[in-house]
Protein backbone atom coordinates (compact mmCIF):
# COMPACT_ATOMS: atom_id res chain seq x y z
CA UNK A 1 0.00 0.00 0.00
CA UNK A 2 1.50 3.31 -0.57
CA UNK A 3 1.27 6.32 1.69
CA UNK A 4 -2.05 7.98 -0.14
CA UNK A 5 -4.92 7.95 2.38
CA UNK A 6 -7.39 5.21 2.36
CA UNK A 7 -10.78 6.10 1.16
CA UNK A 8 -13.97 5.70 2.70
CA UNK A 9 -16.44 4.14 0.54
CA UNK A 10 -19.93 4.65 1.31
CA UNK A 11 -23.24 2.47 0.42
CA UNK A 12 -24.08 4.90 -2.12
CA UNK A 13 -21.36 4.91 -4.16
CA UNK A 14 -20.45 1.19 -3.67
CA UNK A 15 -24.07 0.34 -5.41
CA UNK A 16 -23.16 3.50 -8.23
CA UNK A 17 -19.92 1.34 -8.65
CA UNK A 18 -21.04 -2.24 -8.94
CA UNK A 19 -24.47 -1.82 -10.49
CA UNK A 20 -25.60 -3.98 -13.71
CA UNK A 21 -24.08 -2.18 -16.65
CA UNK A 22 -22.51 0.65 -14.45
CA UNK A 23 -19.16 2.16 -16.17
CA UNK A 24 -17.14 5.77 -16.17
CA UNK A 25 -14.73 7.09 -14.42
CA UNK A 26 -15.72 6.01 -11.00
CA UNK A 27 -16.22 2.42 -11.78
CA UNK A 28 -12.91 2.76 -13.52
CA UNK A 29 -11.13 4.71 -10.18
CA UNK A 30 -12.98 2.55 -7.81
CA UNK A 31 -11.34 -1.14 -9.60
CA UNK A 32 -8.03 0.66 -9.54
CA UNK A 33 -8.35 1.76 -5.81
CA UNK A 34 -9.27 -1.51 -4.93
CA UNK A 35 -6.24 -3.32 -6.86
CA UNK A 36 -4.24 -0.65 -4.85
CA UNK A 37 -5.26 -1.77 -1.44
CA UNK A 38 -6.92 2.23 -0.38
CA UNK A 39 -10.49 1.20 -0.24
CA UNK A 40 -12.12 1.06 3.40
CA UNK A 41 -15.81 0.33 4.97
CA UNK A 42 -16.69 0.43 8.32
CA UNK A 43 -19.12 -2.05 10.07
CA UNK A 44 -21.95 -0.07 9.14
CA UNK A 45 -21.46 -0.45 5.48
CA UNK A 46 -20.56 -3.90 5.46
CA UNK A 47 -24.05 -4.11 7.25
CA UNK A 48 -25.78 -1.93 4.59
CA UNK A 49 -24.46 -3.96 1.80
CA UNK A 50 -24.38 -7.39 3.09
CA UNK A 51 -27.94 -6.38 4.07
CA UNK A 52 -28.79 -5.47 0.39
CA UNK A 53 -27.68 -8.96 -1.01
CA UNK A 54 -30.26 -10.96 -3.00
CA UNK A 55 -29.27 -14.57 -2.63
CA UNK A 56 -26.83 -16.53 0.01
CA UNK A 57 -24.27 -16.14 -2.98
CA UNK A 58 -24.40 -12.97 -3.44
CA UNK A 59 -23.44 -12.06 0.33
CA UNK A 60 -20.77 -15.08 0.59
CA UNK A 61 -19.30 -13.44 -2.76
CA UNK A 62 -19.76 -9.74 -0.86
CA UNK A 63 -18.77 -10.54 2.20
CA UNK A 64 -15.58 -12.32 0.95
CA UNK A 65 -14.41 -9.12 -0.82
CA UNK A 66 -15.82 -6.77 1.92
CA UNK A 67 -13.34 -9.08 4.35
CA UNK A 68 -10.09 -8.41 1.81
CA UNK A 69 -10.73 -4.43 2.69
CA UNK A 70 -9.60 -2.44 5.32
CA UNK A 71 -11.84 -1.80 8.33
CA UNK A 72 -12.35 0.95 10.20
CA UNK A 73 -13.44 0.37 14.00
CA UNK A 74 -16.53 2.71 15.32
CA UNK A 75 -14.01 2.87 18.41
CA UNK A 76 -14.99 5.19 21.17
CA UNK A 77 -13.38 8.07 19.54
CA UNK A 78 -16.01 7.61 16.71
CA UNK A 79 -18.76 7.45 18.88
CA UNK A 80 -18.03 10.39 20.46
CA UNK A 81 -17.72 12.21 17.45
CA UNK A 82 -20.87 11.35 16.43
CA UNK A 83 -22.26 12.41 19.27
CA UNK A 84 -21.00 15.68 18.93
CA UNK A 85 -21.53 16.03 15.34
CA UNK A 86 -25.14 15.41 15.33
CA UNK A 87 -25.88 17.23 18.48
CA UNK A 88 -23.92 20.22 16.16
CA UNK A 89 -25.98 19.87 13.39
CA UNK A 90 -29.15 19.52 15.12
CA UNK A 91 -28.41 23.35 16.54
CA UNK A 92 -27.96 24.32 12.94
CA UNK A 93 -31.62 23.14 11.95
CA UNK A 94 -30.02 19.89 9.96
CA UNK A 95 -31.54 16.25 10.51
CA UNK A 96 -29.31 13.94 9.04
CA UNK A 97 -29.65 9.84 9.26
CA UNK A 98 -28.01 8.96 12.77
CA UNK A 99 -26.14 6.26 10.31
CA UNK A 100 -24.69 8.87 8.02
CA UNK A 101 -23.79 11.03 11.04
CA UNK A 102 -21.36 7.54 12.44
CA UNK A 103 -20.07 6.66 8.60
CA UNK A 104 -18.98 10.37 8.42
CA UNK A 105 -17.94 10.60 11.49
CA UNK A 106 -15.64 7.18 11.22
CA UNK A 107 -13.89 9.19 8.26
CA UNK A 108 -13.05 12.14 10.21
CA UNK A 109 -11.47 10.07 13.13
CA UNK A 110 -10.00 8.00 10.75
CA UNK A 111 -8.58 10.61 8.44
CA UNK A 112 -9.79 9.37 5.44
CA UNK A 113 -11.91 11.00 2.24
CA UNK A 114 -15.44 9.97 2.19
CA UNK A 115 -16.41 8.96 -1.36
CA UNK A 116 -20.44 9.00 -1.56
CA UNK A 117 -23.09 9.62 -3.88
CA UNK A 118 -25.61 11.06 -0.94
CA UNK A 119 -26.28 14.65 -0.61
CA UNK A 120 -26.59 14.12 3.53
CA UNK A 121 -22.85 14.14 3.38
CA UNK A 122 -22.49 17.20 1.73
CA UNK A 123 -24.50 19.12 4.11
CA UNK A 124 -22.06 17.44 7.03
CA UNK A 125 -18.80 18.42 5.12
CA UNK A 126 -19.98 22.15 5.31
CA UNK A 127 -20.56 22.00 9.14
CA UNK A 128 -17.49 19.69 9.89
CA UNK A 129 -14.04 18.67 9.27
CA UNK A 130 -15.30 15.96 6.63
CA UNK A 131 -13.68 15.31 3.50
CA UNK A 132 -15.68 14.20 1.28
CA UNK A 133 -16.02 13.08 -2.51
CA UNK A 134 -19.30 13.10 -4.79
CA UNK A 135 -19.83 12.72 -8.37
Amino acid sequence: MTDTPLLLVDTSAWIAGFRPGASGGWVAELRLLLQERQVAVNPLIRLELLSGARTDREYRELADTLSALTELELTPAVWEESSRLGFLLRRRGLTIPTTDIVIASSAVVHRCTLRHQDRHFSLIAKHSALRERSP
